[in-house]
């Protein structure tokens, strides 16, 4: 009778030890869930919390989904971190493409400055020169022809039609001069770069140096034909000049929009970072989630804007790649839009407090 009393005891033992253990494991279990759920804290506005699924298998299975949303975020995470090392604007470099020292920076713009004080003198010598020819026009009108006054006029109009071109030429000259300065520190573009630009602009300045200086040599006896046929090299080369303006400065506006592109794209990576660590903590992220997919959206046809306008720079279409750099600057636009949407919807989901902890990261 004591042996079956004593075996009666083992096996109630038994039994509590197993339930204890089975509960342990369940507690466990349910820690887990919890945490992927976000159970562990709830949203100040418990409101926007949806319902979680019931029953066991049915949030084993939500939690796998939301596992499984983590993983491709981390995949996404690390494909967007291999694009980022191989973009040209390194952040070490504050995403620029070279960094000039300041003296340099100090001097090209005193350079610049006094440039653009010679080519104001040139636009008002110029303006000047206008308002002789249009009053010995007027003369010359009025004036008996074959008569010594007759001729004084027309010559001192050749002489005027003459400095007119010369003005014409030293305004192009020095515009180009002050384009050099502003490529040679320019932190957008690398060395080289730089370089091969500023040999495209020299070899236009030699040219039109050579014009002026054949418009210099223009005796007191210039004749009309030699002054239209003078008039004609004038137009060809400011024609040059200023498709040669715009194709500089379109090269040099592009990389900067290459730049903020790059920092959006890291700016993307942190994005993806929180919103990875929210999936984690069990929040509401749906719309978090689509206003980063459409952020993601802009700065993808940002890029290929920006890719598309190397081609039209290789064609020399500057219309064309006027355009693609607009279109280029409102899509950069548009994404700058969208991030402000982006961080006030983490602040509604997290928290002032906690979206600033997480940006110092």
């Amino acid at each position: 009778m004591k042996s079956k009393i004593f075996a009666l005891i083992l096996i109630l033992v038994f039994l509590v030890s197993t339930i204890s253990v089975l509960a342990v494991s369940t507690n466990q279990d349910n820690d887990i869930l919890n945490k992927i759920l976000g159970r562990n804290k709830l949203n100040k506005d418990t409101s926007q919390i949806k319902e979680k699924p019931k029953g066991r298998e049915t949030i084993k299975s939500f939690a796998q989904e939301k596992l499984d949303r983590v993983r491709e975020m981390k995949i996404k995470t690390t494909k967007n971190i291999q694009k980022l090392s191989k973009l040209p604007f390194k952040k070490e470099l504050g995403f620029k493409a070279r960094k000039i020292p300041f003296f340099e920076i100090k001097r090209a713009r005193d350079q610049i400055n006094e440039t653009q004080f010679r080519i104001r003198i040139a636009e008002k010598g110029y303006k000047a020169t206008n308002e002789e020819i249009k009053e010995q026009k007027k003369q010359r009108e009025n004036c008996i022809e074959g008569t010594k006054t007759c001729n004084e006029i027309k010559n001192n109009l050749n002489l005027n039609f003459k400095k007119q071109l010369a003005h014409i030429s030293n305004i192009m000259i020095r515009n180009l001069n002050k384009l050099k300065y502003k490529v040679s520190v320019s932190e957008e573009i690398k060395e080289v770069q730089a370089d091969d630009i500023n040999l495209e602009i020299d070899r236009e300045i030699s040219e039109l140096e050579t014009l002026r200086d054949k418009i210099f040599t223009l005796k007191e006896g210039i004749t009309k034909e030699e002054i239209k046929e003078e008039r004609e090299l004038i137009k060809v080369e400011w024609k040059k000049t200023k498709l040669l303006i715009q194709s500089v400065n379109n090269k040099l506006t592009h990389p900067k929009q290459g730049r903020i592109i790059t920092k959006l794209n890291h700016l993307k990576l942190k994005l993806e970072t929180t919103l990875e660590r929210l999936i984690e903590k069990g929040s509401d992220t749906e719309e978090l989630e689509d206003l980063i997919d459409e952020f993601e959206s802009k700065i993808n046809l940002a890029e290929n804007e920006y890719n598309n306008v190397v081609e039209s720079f290789e064609t020399y279409d500057i219309e064309k790649s006027n355009e693609q750099l607009k279109q280029t600057e409102r899509l950069l636009h548009q994404s700058h839009q969208k991030v402000k949407e982006i961080i006030l919807e983490i602040k509604n989901i997290d928290g002032e407090k906690e979206f600033k902890e997480e940006i110092k990261k």
